[in-house]
């Protein structure tokens, strides 16, 4: 399971590890964009 935090726009952001050339593995924040813009209901 993926676990994130809403920021105060309301958008998701978690965690993610990229890894490089070199094999290393660097952690970066990502914001999951769905692209979806109006208000749920």
């Amino acid at each position: 399971m993926i676990q994130g935090e809403f920021n105060r726009f309301g958008e998701l952001f978690f965690e993610i590890g990229l890894m490089s050339a070199s094999a290393e593995i660097v952690p970066v924040m990502a914001l999951l964009d769905t692209g979806f813009t109006d208000d749920l209901s």
